[in-house]
């Protein structure tokens, strides 16, 4: 999945990896159950919770399990464990761009703008080449009703040499558009988006 590869084969090898779990280490077993759950065929966000506290019982610290739990609560709307869990690893020495940039997210879903907007600059700090830490300022002001600032900002992005940012700003532009009612404008848009891709050897 990090690889950006087909659902087909993920699913396979999450399967074959399920089939198998009897095989591992008690921890790698949860871990694997909980996948499978949480982001492959067998879909059931509870069993993911569920295996991944089993998880967190035989290693507290395990900060894949701890993320992913969190990822799972933030999920079903349970945003002050999904906090609390961030927050818990961001205090570590194991905090990534990962849980950072959730976090923020998950402040943002609560309404805590002042600390989303605190927690997205030690983004930026941290991790500057992160994606979250490049696109948040955008967040930010479209929380605060800068609509034409949004635009701006993406439209920038979408003439970057950087494909993957250009793509980034091709489809977020485009979606500022539609929420503004240029349709037209959107449409051609998506249009320039399915171009780049093309381009790139990913399908329409």
């Amino acid at each position: 999945g990090n690889l950006g590869m087909p659902r087909a084969p993920i699913d396979s090898a999450l399967s074959r990896a399920y089939q198998y779990r009897d095989r591992l280490p008690e921890l790698e077993r949860y871990v694997t159950i909980a996948t499978y759950y949480q982001t492959g065929p067998g879909f059931d966000r509870q069993k993911a919770a569920e295996a991944w506290q089993q998880a967190l019982a035989v290693d507290s610290t395990e900060v894949a399990a701890l993320v992913n739990l969190a990822n799972n609560y933030r999920s079903r709307r349970q945003l002050a464990r999904a906090e609390s869990l961030y927050a818990a690893v961001n205090a570590s020495p194991r905090a990534s761009q990962i849980s950072w940039g959730n976090y923020a997210g998950t402040l943002l879903a609560e309404g805590k703008l002042s600390a989303a907007e605190s927690a997205y600059a030690e983004v930026r700090r941290r991790f500057p080449n992160a994606q979250t830490a490049q696109v948040s300022p955008a967040v930010m002001m479209y929380q605060r009703g800068q609509y034409d600032s949004v635009e701006a900002f993406w439209r920038t992005r979408s003439t970057s040499p950087n494909p993957v940012a250009k793509l980034s700003g091709l489809g977020n532009l485009a979606n500022a558009t539609i929420l503004r009612g240029r349709l037209a404008e959107a449409q051609r848009l998506i249009t320039q988006t399915r171009a780049v891709n093309a381009a790139r050897g990913v399908p329409a």
